[in-house]
């Protein structure tokens, strides 16, 4: 993840603590792995690049209640990502990866270890073997990002994330996508083409100016987690939370 000029993140910027402020909003933010993030209307695609501009947010002072997992499946209402994102903003999370502290005006430090997937680790490659970034800033949240703001140099530290069912903070580069209780998403195609994949059950299409074309995908558990394999890459589905989840963010994991 490079820092990006704070300016750049498309949509709306829900900041905690003290007073709120819309910031001004301007291009698309390049992502770590050197691609451009591709931001489309909520209908179209689902990313968690794109915070959405409909205004100030005022956050909630205390975490929202998340009913724990089901043993017969997810909730029957799960809270939308943003708002479960921002009533975590508050106060330390720490994890194997490195921590987040959030002060009560919203100021906050992020020190991770995000690292590149490595073939053949467990966990899908997931890796702690890199060196870790720090960033100090206001927070703020998008539908599955962190958002850490310095306006002193105009710069920005970001994060994918998502809260599960068990009110953990999951945070990593990577992608995190929305799905439902029936397996169907819209999510960037595996290729880096910046197109889009939806996923309805077992059948994956890519769309194309000639109409949507088939996408071989499967459905599958692997180490003992439910995955989405397209391609090479795998995603790792958090049914209670509603999300599809690279292995950087699925198992880049924050607790109180």
């Amino acid at each position: 993840m490079v820092m990006l000029p704070i300016m750049r993140t498309l949509g709306r910027l829900a900041f905690v603590g003290g007073a709120m402020t819309v910031i001004a909003v301007g291009a698309a933010c390049s992502q770590s792995n050197g691609t451009t993030a591709t931001s489309a209307p909520p209908s179209t695609v689902t990313t968690s690049t794109a915070p959405r501009s409909t205004g100030p947010v005022v956050g909630p002072t205390a975490p929202t209640t998340i009913a724990p997992p089901n043993v017969g499946g997810p909730p029957s209402t799960i809270i939308p990502q943003e708002d479960q994102l921002l009533a975590a903003m508050h106060g330390r999370w720490t994890g194997d990866t490195g921590f987040l502290d959030i002060a009560d005006d919203g100021s906050a430090r992020i020190e991770i270890r995000s690292c590149p997937l490595r073939p053949g680790n467990d966990r899908f490659g997931f890796s702690e073997d890199c060196e870790a970034r720090t960033f100090a800033g206001n927070v703020s949240v998008g539908e599955f990002e962190v958002l850490l703001g310095n306006r002193a140099n105009d710069t920005s530290f970001s994060m994918q994330a998502f809260v599960d069912g068990s009110g953990q903070l999951h945070l990593g580069d990577g992608d995190v996508f929305a799905v439902t209780a029936q397996r169907q998403a819209k999510i960037l195609d595996a290729d880096g083409s910046g197109t889009t994949v939806t996923v309805d059950g077992d059948r994956c299409t890519r769309d194309t100016d000639a109409g949507p074309a088939p996408v071989a995908c499967e459905w599958t558990t692997r180490e003992g987690e439910q995955v989405l394999v397209i391609g090479d890459r795998v995603w790792v589905w958090d049914r209670f939370a509603g999300v599809l989840a690279s292995p950087q963010v699925a198992f880049g994991v924050f607790r109180r």
